[in-house]
């Protein structure tokens, strides 16, 4: 039953339809381990399940049209955030995982081993899982080019394709030290400015929940004047 409704999926959707999606799905880590043809199943599932619900409770106007809009989306907001949080992951681990590379072109150690290295060393395990089949597909196909635009693909991020051009540039100039070097660098910037971003962001919130906080002290402290004087104004007016 399953290859029936996959292979009638594939009928009814055109092929960049289906690939857009899997590319959409392998971006955000094939969450629920999504298939394209699963993830149209399911958001047509959905859909079907928010009509049948209004017209079950007798939802009416504007309520009714939001919930099958919301029902009809729900699975790429979830696609979405999931997309983002392992964006963010794999962000967060970039300078540690340039490191590797740097100190692994230093030491001349084996690009197969260097992938091996980084994967077992990282603390995500979306970002282990994506090292270590990079180290896998490199040590079966030895294809450093292909391997490395496949790994730039299924994460999306412009830090993961600068040290894909870095490890394949730096090999054809002999320069691979340098150009990670100065990777590392920029991403180490990169993550103080952050830092320094945030702790401004904390700053400022501080401040504004002191200002609150005041606001409020001095609202309980005035509240007997107010009601005095509109005692006051009641009596003369």
């Amino acid at each position: 039953m399953k290859d029936s409704i996959t292979e009638a999926v594939n009928r009814t959707v055109k092929k960049n339809t289906l690939e857009k999606i899997r590319e959409k799905l392998r971006r955000a880590g094939n969450p629920l381990s999504l298939t394209p043809e699963t993830y149209i199943l399911a958001r047509t599932g959905l859909f079907i399940f928010a009509i049948f619900y209004i017209f079950l409770v007798g939802m009416k106007g504007a309520q009714a049209v939001l919930f099958a809009i919301v029902a009809f989306f729900a699975l790429d907001i979830y696609i979405y955030f999931e997309q983002k949080d392992r964006e963010e992951t794999f962000r967060n681990e970039m300078p540690e995982i340039v490191d590797m590379f740097e100190l692994g072109a230093a030491a001349d150690v084996p690009m197969e081993d260097v992938f091996l290295i980084a994967a077992e060393s990282a603390e995500s395990k979306e970002v282990k899982k994506e090292l270590a089949k990079l180290s896998a597909e490199y040590f079966i196909t030895r294809d450093k080019e292909v391997c490395l635009k496949r790994f730039c693909k299924n994460i999306g991020l412009p830090e993961v394709n600068v040290l894909s051009m870095a490890l394949l540039q730096g090999e054809k100039t002999g320069r691979t030290l340098d150009i990670l070097s100065s990777l590392s660098s920029s991403l180490f910037n990169t993550a103080t400015a952050k830092i320094v971003r945030q702790d401004k962001m904390t700053d400022y919130k501080v401040l504004a929940a002191i200002f609150v906080l005041m606001a409020s002290v001095v609202m309980l402290y005035m509240y007997p004047y107010f009601t005095n004087l509109e005692g006051g104004l009641k009596s003369v007016f």
